[in-house]
């Protein structure tokens, strides 16, 4: 029945070719860096010659130009060579500064060849990708550690993240926001506690008080409260006790003021942060796991407002009282972590990625 229906719909379709390409893997995604993926098959059939740097190569800058023609981020009408430099950096999450540095020059130099086999394990990552994506939704790119709010199909807001590093990857997630925590306290993960706190609160007896980090006998709501002295560290790491680590609201803390719940989040949720100074990074693979905002007012304000009328001031207000505030969203919104290292725009433009979780390979084989 479901076939006939697609059948039926095609036929009284106006435009067919969309319609076929909507029911692609990934759909309009998938369509864009397919498009994408047939020029780059194109431009792969070219000689291909490496661009020493300025002191080898006398013609240096006329081979750059000549490259960035190529790529489209210069036209014949508009040769501006800084702007073309800042496009193509852009494009390739480098710092725009306009500047031929090592990185844009390496950057430079990726044959097309090796970006036709990026693009196609990026491909390969959208065909196992079943929901349909970018309607009513909210897409976290992992690989370019940006997140994107849709609203009927349109990108209605756009926040920077730092996610996990390549050893404590944020792993590919389907699931739904579903509860915001104003002035979070943060439950610290065991691993986290025996890797970190602990060895910092053994060199310093003050670390965990200078922190407001309390220690309590279980992970159960009826906790007792545990005194923070060298006996109870010693003890917890001993004994291996299954106490639970817990940094109160405040300046301290590193979730900052904002917690948003993930259904099935496997322990990973999004958060804010004390660490402003990260978001300024091109690269922002920093988190045990979890994935940091760098606007979560913003997106608190989004979420709220959908089911209230909940304005800036009063979220703020809020959070200068210090106290830890729960809200259930009355409809859980969808979220979505995705890792592309390639991928285009409404446009038609290509951007590209580091594949710092080693994801690329996994699909070529190599």
């Amino acid at each position: 029945l479901q076939l006939e229906k697609k059948v039926l719909d095609l036929h009284q379709t106006l435009n067919p070719k969309k319609f076929l390409c909507d029911m692609l893997p990934g759909h309009r995604f998938y369509y864009r860096l397919h498009r994408g993926l047939k020029r780059y098959e194109r431009l792969s059939q070219l000689t291909w010659h490496k661009i020493e740097s300025k002191k080898q190569n006398g013609d240096y800058k006329k081979k750059i130009i000549h490259r960035l023609l190529l790529l489209g981020d210069m036209s014949a009408k508009d040769k501006d060579f800084s702007k073309a430099i800042k496009n193509f950096q852009e494009r390739h999450g480098l710092y725009p500064d306009g500047k031929i540095g090592y990185k844009t020059l390496a950057a430079i130099n990726i044959p097309f060849k090796k970006k036709v086999n990026i693009i196609k394990s990026n491909l390969r990552r959208w065909q196992q990708t079943k929901a349909n994506l970018g309607g009513n939704d909210i897409i976290v790119n992992l690989a370019a550690n940006e997140l994107k709010i849709y609203r009927n199909r349109r990108i209605i807001s756009k926040i920077l993240v730092a996610s996990g590093t390549p050893k404590t990857q944020t792993p590919l997630l389907s699931t739904n926001i579903t509860h915001i925590q104003i002035n979070p306290k943060w439950h610290i993960p065991e691993n986290i506690t025996r890797t970190t706190i602990i060895p910092r609160a053994l060199k310093d007896l003050k670390y965990l008080k200078k922190n407001n980090i309390k220690i309590y006998d279980s992970w159960s709501k009826h906790a007792s409260e545990l005194p923070r002295t060298t006996k109870y560290l010693n003890l917890f790491i001993k004994k291996k006790k299954s106490w639970r680590f817990t940094q109160m609201p405040g300046g301290t803390n590193p979730l900052g003021s904002y917690k948003f719940s993930l259904q099935h989040g496997d322990g990973i949720f999004l958060h804010g942060t004390t660490n402003k100074s990260a978001f300024s990074r091109a690269e922002r693979f920093l988190s045990h796991g979890c994935i940091r905002l760098a606007d979560p007012t913003r997106l608190a304000l989004f979420l709220l407002r959908t089911e209230s009328k909940t304005t800036s001031k009063s979220i703020i207000k809020l959070v200068t009282t210090g106290k830890t505030f729960v809200r259930k969203l009355k409809k859980p919104y969808k979220i979505y972590t995705t890792y592309q290292t390639a991928w285009a725009d409404e446009n038609g433009t290509l951007y590209f990625r580091k594949d710092l979780y080693g994801l690329d390979k996994n699909y070529l084989g190599s």
